[in-house]
């Protein structure tokens, strides 16, 4: 009888320790990248009084295991106009006579009813040419694979 066998023995500790050094190697891998997404999406942002770019933050959480780029401050958002003009959205004047009403203070209000707004995406450009697999991802997966190796 002919037999092979491996042993994963070794694979498996190299897999536990990884496992360990995986908050600190994504960490010191992707902060760096993280701030350059930050001062991108800074610099793209449209900018009226400053609050939108002032609110842009990279940050982690999860023990340092979820990276994030945002304008949320203590889970909420710090400026609620962000994703609209991330992402476009419902508003501008049509000039068709259409009115909508708001009451505002206990009196009604009407505005030019409106066709959108377009998109103008800052933050996700600045995640995916810093974050994105080609840059921090991709250095995070290099890493990951070398110390496999070692």
């Amino acid at each position: 009888m002919i037999e092979y066998s491996a042993d994963t023995l070794p694979f498996e500790r190299k897999i536990k320790e990884l496992a360990e050094l995986l908050p600190f190697l994504f960490k010191d891998i992707l902060e760096p990248v993280g701030k350059q997404a930050e001062q991108q999406a800074k610099s793209d942002a449209p900018v009226k009084t400053g609050r939108l770019r002032k609110a842009i933050k990279f940050s982690f959480s999860d023990n340092n295991m979820t990276a994030r780029l945002s304008t949320m401050k203590s889970g909420r958002p710090n400026v609620p106009y962000a994703g609209i003009i991330e992402n476009g959205g419902s508003g501008g004047a049509s000039g068709n006579g259409e009115l909508l009403a708001f009451k505002i203070n206990g009196e009604w209000k009407k505005v030019a009813k409106t066709n959108g707004f377009q998109s103008n995406p800052f933050m996700r450009v600045a995640w995916n040419d810093n974050i994105g697999e080609d840059n921090g991802a991709g250095l995070l997966l290099q890493e990951i694979l070398k110390r496999l190796e070692a």
